[in-house]
């Protein structure tokens, strides 16, 4: 995703983002990729985010537009740091979403992961991979997903997935 951010002194810019499209008119994302570093965004005013299909506007020429549907604050102890967005036209119906893993993180605990994106800052547009990431369990604050999976800069939003390729 691209998009206009501020980030936490107030400076504007556009915001970078991986997303994955998981049904076909929604997108899921880092609440920084669509609202900035900012952890208490104006949540009353608009804001737009255009999805593309790889890492730049240049390189590639589909481009989607949306609006977020649901944006969480990020706090310092933790709160879930992600957003949904709903695209004007449904790209999901062209390239399809993965399968969805409706599991617990507690059942989900020792299982093996892989992060899956597109890192914005090589020319390249290839999709990286990282492996040999496990599940730890829930989060004790957010009762959200725990893995030990480094999240490589660049990589902030790409998906999580199990090794038969559920989100």
């Amino acid at each position: 995703t691209q998009n206009p951010v501020v980030d936490e002194e107030g400076n504007r810019g556009i915001g970078i983002s991986n997303a994955v499209v998981f049904s076909p008119c929604l997108l899921l994302l880092n609440t920084h990729g669509v609202v900035g570093m900012d952890p208490m965004p104006d949540l009353t005013v608009d804001h737009p985010v255009s999805f593309f299909f790889g890492s730049s506007e240049g390189q590639f020429k589909w481009r989607i537009d949306g609006s977020p549907v649901h944006v969480s604050r990020r706090t310092a102890v933790g709160a879930h740091d992600f957003s949904v967005v709903e695209l004007q036209k449904c790209a999901g119906k062209r390239v399809g979403w993965p399968q969805l893993d409706f599991r617990t993180p507690s059942q989900l605990k020792g299982a093996k992961l892989i992060l899956r994106g597109v890192d914005p800052g090589k020319t390249d547009g290839k999709v990286s991979e990282v492996r040999g990431c496990r599940a730890l369990g829930a989060d004790p604050v957010t009762a959200g997903l725990k893995y030990n999976c480094p999240t490589e800069p660049g990589l902030s939003g790409s998906g999580v997935f199990t090794e038969d390729g559920k989100l």
